[in-house]
């Protein structure tokens, strides 16, 4: 075993670990500073005790109510702030109470709408389950006419304002929607985040993580803004030409405002948004036709292949745990060529091993010329150093793939399988009254069982190579380093791509044992 192969493992273990730590934040969310680095915004202090005062957003106060209702969604607006104040999907349970469905609800509106005044006071002129109308007059701006309607195929809230009459001045329409943590099932692993969309082609990313506070202006050209949890988003569709900025606000909590300009001299103008509330789920959101709020990159692509060939197996299967051990074992019987091809490098790289011996011994006083001489023993015998590395370098990629596709994966969301309560989470068996350093306080059972895995399988790759008794790298490799390395970064990975993993190490001890 060569010192590439514990390079590329190290190496493999640290984008894995960073790729963890950046991209879903497990366990924290960062600072919101340091995750708004790449936006440049112009930020404005506001402390967030005195939000009401200096944005639109208003605290929900008593007033009647109208319900929208479809199959997936139910909204309850304010007859008098035509105010969303809280939204139900229906499809979903709360937590771990199965019975009753997932709501989000806080102490400001999920969306509301303010124009003319600073304080709006809307007249209800129709309702049905799937349609709102209000409208709200101004002395100066003319007469407002607000409509929300609600899709029945998809959770998709439209509003559309209309204004008519009133000054030639152009007045400012303020579109604030606020996201509150409501997914207890995942919090854990599941910090608040914004993510707005932009650019001529709608791929540039800004992502900024909460609480947030001060205010932020976000750069124009924003076409959509998204508020998230780990499973969970609101995400709106905005017309060409609105300023969008994030509203400071307290833990749990994250609010953006989307400002337009609504009047003027023509006699009819008009403000429209489409907003998407459920699952942020990529599937979800491109049935949707919200698909851009989940940023794909290449790798997203390959891990978005995998997910559908999950979901199809669990559909079988009727269990995600099962799905993912048959997912690995197809993954890792493509690579089995690829792994035999390793194994042979390695034994006609132990079968060179006196020859090897002979070069070094022959140059010790002259590195550079045994170098020499053993790069062109390798190549006469056609064999590389690199070879042993092969499979793990190609594997890391899919693994990095599949842990993209899934983070968001709503299928995974309260999944059980053997012992294990929830994949996307780890398997977590017992909890400790003390916090042991990078492991947390809680005793998770399937990272050990993986970690003990590779240990046996680095010791069987050593004993079908023939011993390491003369090579120190070798009898590190075989040793506990790695096992405990892979072990301990594993060790807060969701339940579900430690049980891939592990199955990926048991099928490799098949495959060695196969080919010696």
């Amino acid at each position: 075993m060569e010192k590439r192969t514990i390079i590329a493992a190290l190496l493999s273990a640290i984008v894995l670990s960073l790729y963890s730590q950046y991209v879903l934040k497990i366990g924290k969310p960062a600072d919101s500073k340091a995750a708004s680095n790449n936006t440049a915004p112009t930020v404005t202090e506001t402390p967030a005790a005195i939000i009401a005062t200096t944005t639109s957003m208003h605290p929900i106060s008593e007033e009647e109510v109208v319900i929208m209702e479809t199959q997936q969604l139910k909204l309850e607006i304010g007859v008098t702030s035509a105010a969303v104040r809280n939204a139900t999907l229906k499809k979903y349970h709360a937590g771990n109470d199965l019975g009753a469905s997932l709501k989000f609800s806080g102490t400001y509106p999920l969306i509301s709408v303010q124009v003319g005044s600073a304080t709006s006071n809307w007249k209800i002129i129709s309702t049905s389950v799937r349609k709102a109308e209000f409208s709200l007059s101004d002395a100066r701006q003319g007469q407002y006419r607000l409509v929300y309607s609600v899709s029945e195929t998809n959770p998709i809230i439209d509003i559309t304002v209309y204004h008519e009459g009133g000054s030639v001045d152009v007045g400012d329409l303020a579109l604030t929607t606020t996201w509150v943590k409501g997914d207890t099932l995942s919090n854990r692993n599941n910090p608040l985040e914004a993510v707005f969309v932009g650019g001529e082609r709608g791929n540039t990313y800004r992502r900024m993580m909460a609480p947030m506070r001060a205010e932020k202006d976000v750069p124009r050209g924003t076409s959509m803004a998204s508020l998230a949890e780990r499973y969970f988003c609101q995400s709106v569709k905005l017309p060409q030409g609105t300023n969008v900025k994030i509203l400071p606000t307290s833990n749990g909590t994250i609010a953006a405002e989307a400002i337009a300009s609504i009047g003027g001299a023509s006699p009819t103008t008009e403000f429209h948004a489409s907003i998407y509330l459920g699952p942020r789920d990529f599937f979800q959101l491109q049935k949707a036709g919200f698909e851009k709020a989940f940023k794909i990159g290449v790798l997203g692509q390959i891990g978005l292949v995998l997910v559908k060939i999950l979901d199809w197996t669990a559909g079988v299967t009727r269990n995600y745990g099962v799905a993912l051990i048959l997912l690995s074992v197809l993954v890792t019987s493509l690579m089995a060529p690829f792994t035999l091809l390793s194994f042979r490098s390695m034994k006609k790289m132990q079968e060179l091993k006196p020859e090897l011996d002979r070069i070094m011994a022959k140059h010790k006083d002259d590195p550079k010329k045994a170098n020499v001489e053993v790069f062109a023993l390798y190549k006469q015998h056609r064999v590389s150093p690199l070879s042993g590395c092969l499979p793990m370098l190609l594997q890391m990629p899919v693994f990095i793939a599949l842990f993209q596709a899934i983070s968001h994966f709503i299928g995974l969301r309260g999944a059980g399988f053997l012992w294990i309560k929830d994949l996307s989470l780890p398997d977590r068996i017992a909890q400790l009254p003390v916090t042991i350093p990078f492991l947390s306080n809680e005793v998770n059972l399937l990272p050990i069982v993986m970690a003990g895995t590779m240990y046996f399988q680095t010791k069987m790759s050593q004993k079908n190579m023939g011993g390491s008794s003369g090579n120190p790298t070798a009898q590190m490799m075989s040793g506990p380093i790695m096992p405990v390395l892979f072990g301990v970064m594993f060790y807060q990975f969701p339940s579900g791509l430690v049980l891939y993993w592990l199955t990926n190490s048991i099928m490799s001890l098949v495959w060695y044992r196969l080919a010696s």
